[in-house]
């Protein structure tokens, strides 16, 4: 799915997230991917990257910081939610600021749409949106099973 000329940050960011779903140890088999996509024409970009056209992707604002949302994504215990803010910390280190964060409103839905053949994983799990200054970064996870 991601284009072979990915930036370094993404090639860091595949392994920060790799290495907080092994951490953590309640993530079981799934695999993490984040997605770079514009913000200028950021549902077009998601349609096309995942192959769902002519869904209505619209997506709901939340209060979360990204450490609440990696340990929701993850998710790991209070006990563990350290590893969700050195996530987050690390993953600000190199794309910025979080402007917000997002959720699809029917992520059920979603997920079964970009599932299958369509998506970067046979059975997609959970996904969210990061925004930064300057794209969005779509966390999606999901298995071959």
């Amino acid at each position: 799915m991601s284009s072979p000329k990915r930036e370094y940050r993404h090639h860091y960011l595949d392994a920060l997230l790799d290495l907080t779903a092994r951490a953590g140890g309640n993530f079981g088999l799934d695999e993490v991917l984040p997605v770079s996509l514009p913000k200028d024409d950021l549902i077009d970009a998601f349609r096309k990257e995942f192959r769902c056209k002519d869904y209505p992707l619209e997506l709901a604002e939340s209060d979360h910081s990204l450490s609440e949302a990696y340990k929701e994504f993850f998710g790991l215990s209070d006990e563990d939610f350290r590893l969700a803010e050195a996530a987050a910390q690390l993953t600000e280190n190199k794309f910025g600021k979080t402007e917000k964060i997002c959720y699809p409103k029917e992520r059920g839905k979603l997920l079964d749409v970009i599932g299958g053949t369509k998506g970067p994983f046979y059975t997609v799990t959970d996904l969210f949106f990061v925004f930064f200054e300057k794209e969005v970064l779509c966390i999606v996870s999901g298995n071959f099973e």
